[in-house]
């Protein structure tokens, strides 16, 4: 799952480069990475790519979190893991 700070469908004028932290960046990043991903990648694989740049915008006191969510879906159970960074848990949902 791909997250962007602007919308996908309509293009406004002021989304440039620099808009969102450079959004279209992490956007176009995550698209290529999503030509590769299937359902055998693994939580380590998408945490990986996460952590790269222009994806990984970091941390600090005038940046949000930024949040990687991996999904493993089989059938109807889910698990959802979403993780901040190194020093913090994988928080994990699950419908089971």
């Amino acid at each position: 799952m791909v997250h962007t700070n602007h919308s996908t469908t309509t293009q406004h004028d002021f989304v440039d480069e620099e808009f969102g932290s450079h959004t279209l960046e992490r956007l176009k990043a995550a698209q290529e990475f999503m030509k590769t991903a299937n359902g055998d990648t693994t939580k380590e694989e998408a945490y990986k790519f996460a952590k790269t740049k222009p994806v990984w915008k970091g941390r600090g006191d005038m940046m949000g979190t930024v949040t990687s969510t991996h999904f493993r879906v089989n059938g109807k159970k889910v698990d959802m893991y979403m993780r901040t960074d190194d020093e913090h848990k994988d928080v994990h949902i699950k419908n089971c």
